[in-house]
């Protein structure tokens, strides 16, 4: 994976969370994964993922990515804890 490719993955990393912070507005919701219900947050995780697999790339490289993908891991059964 090259440089820009990571760029690229990042960079859409940032789009999503802007479309996620603009949704969470929008429903007069507090910004922030961890004011979402676990299921709330399995399904983002999940369009996310769906509308670009590379995003779970990233994951690891940016801030609280792990805590996501582990969230996202213990909702759906798989991972323990």
């Amino acid at each position: 994976m090259s440089a820009a490719d990571i760029k690229d993955i990042l960079d859409r990393v940032d789009q999503y969370a802007q479309m996620a912070r603009e949704a969470l507005k929008a429903e007069g919701k507090p910004l922030g994964a961890e004011t979402m219900t676990d299921e709330e947050h399995a399904r983002l995780f999940e369009l996310k993922a769906a509308e670009n697999p590379n995003w779970i790339l990233a994951l690891p490289y940016v801030e609280g990515g792990l805590q996501e993908l582990t969230r996202y891991e213990r909702t759906r059964g798989l991972r323990g804890g």
